[in-house]
């Protein structure tokens, strides 16, 4: 049962005037005479056995001699006050919840769900790696690289574990090991491959491309148009062709044929860029080229990628020329080759992240605020407002649907934080 109290004034006695103090002890004194002449008759034989009978229980008080708190029935509720529980409410779709904080700030800037349905997140500070369980809802800290992984690229193979490529001037790559929690040397790619871009191909391998080079470094722009195939049964990288266009801080997608689309970007690190681009081309494992494809309606860096059920890709906000945010958002459709606008968000958005759902929409949040893509609709509506003010974190959709968003930019510890979003 709900129990729902009204609250009642009470009076107290002694305020009332003496007239009326009167007045009730008048009744009172009628009421007493009335009371002794119904015990004399008792007595004289005008009831009932009264002095021979044993007392009965107890009369259940009625509802109308006192007030009572008002009583609401649920569908799991008796005719007692003493009714089971009902079961324990939901909480409502699209709100962001908290969860643990990191053991320490990291600088999360990866996370990879785990097949166990736990996270791992690394980040640009020394120190170890940390785990994630969504049943305890905290983290705990697992192996410490090797070397340092600043501006680190993640991605999960296919045998479960991940591979993490530094992004910065070491040029190493590991292997974190879910079933030893240990990270172990992944050779060394070619190239710095900070603010470049990771993905798994359909045959297991990883195409790792682009990114800035080193102030002396040849690219155009100083930033890199290498690619490289990293493939886990023999533990090494080796090279493959080559982006018709340097790029950094640009999104590469691998789509359901099993081709990569790499879009937008720019020429010098996002913020410290002089040209952004809307062109994007197509790398084919196949053949191990690059093709050029149709361009982007806005150039854009920093911006997001999702793969859409559909097969088509959505590209949402980022950097457009001269620095400034975008809320503009575009769909790439594979089997035309040509990108075409689509719905813009609310808010101009850049270091955002975007998470595909369960039902196929899409969470893009960031900078304290949130909303969902629906490709039904090509439209964007708000959802709830993230606790934390934060851009460039890392997000993950659970395994249970829900998004854990951690780490990021923006606040003292944001570094720590963590949220989650519930569809």
């Amino acid at each position: 049962m709900v129990l729902i109290t009204t609250d009642v004034p009470v009076q107290k006695a002694w305020g009332k005037p003496r007239a009326h103090l009167r007045r009730v002890w008048s009744v009172f004194r009628v009421r007493a005479s009335a009371l002794s002449l119904l015990v004399a008759l008792a007595a004289a034989g005008c009831s009932t056995a009264v002095g021979t009978s044993t007392p009965g229980p107890l009369p259940s008080p009625s509802l109308t001699a006192t007030p009572s708190p008002t009583l609401i029935p649920t569908a799991s509720a008796t005719a007692t006050s003493t009714a089971t529980p009902g079961p324990t409410p939901t909480l409502p779709h699209g709100v962001f919840t908290a969860t643990g904080s990191l053991v320490a700030d990291i600088g999360a800037e990866t996370a990879s769900l785990l097949d166990d349905g736990t996270v791992l997140v690394t980040g640009a500070e020394p120190g170890p790696a940390e785990i994630y369980d969504p049943a305890s809802g905290k983290f705990h800290t697992t192996g410490t690289p090797s070397s340092d992984t600043a501006d680190p690229l993640a991605v999960k193979l296919l045998t479960g574990r991940v591979l993490v490529i530094d992004g910065g001037e070491t040029l190493g790559a590991q292997i974190y090991d879910p079933a030893s929690g240990k990270f172990s040397s992944a050779g060394r790619t070619s190239v710095d491959r900070d603010t470049g871009a990771a993905t798994l191909l359909h045959n297991g391998k990883v195409l790792v491309v682009g990114g800035i080079l080193d102030p002396q470094g040849t690219g155009p722009g100083g930033v890199s148009r290498s690619a490289q195939i990293y493939d886990p049964a023999s533990g090494k990288f080796t090279s493959t062709g080559q982006m018709k266009t340097g790029r950094a801080c640009f999104t590469a997608t691998t789509l359901q044929d099993g081709r990569v689309l790499i879009a937008g970007g720019d020429d010098g690190g996002c913020s410290g860029a002089d040209h952004w681009f809307a062109s994007a081309e197509i790398y084919d494992p196949a053949s191990g080229k690059f093709t050029p494809t149709g361009s982007m309606t806005t150039p854009r860096s920093n911006a997001t990628a999702t793969l859409l059920a559909s097969g088509k890709v959505l590209i949402a906000g980022g950097y457009g020329g001269g620095q400034t945010d975008l809320s503009s958002a575009e769909l790439y459709d594979p089997g035309s080759g040509k990108f075409t606008p689509t719905g813009s968000m609310s808010t101009a958005r850049t270091l955002d992240t975007a998470t595909l759902l369960r039902d196929g929409g899409v969470l893009v949040a960031g900078d304290g605020t949130a909303e969902l893509f629906d490709p039904a609709t090509g439209r964007f509506t708000l959802t709830g407002h993230m606790l934390a003010s934060t851009y460039n974190q890392a997000a993950v959709r659970l395994d249970d649907g829900r998004v854990l968003l951690v780490g990021g930019l923006g606040t003292a510890d944001s570094g720590s934080s963590a949220e989650l979003y519930w569809p």
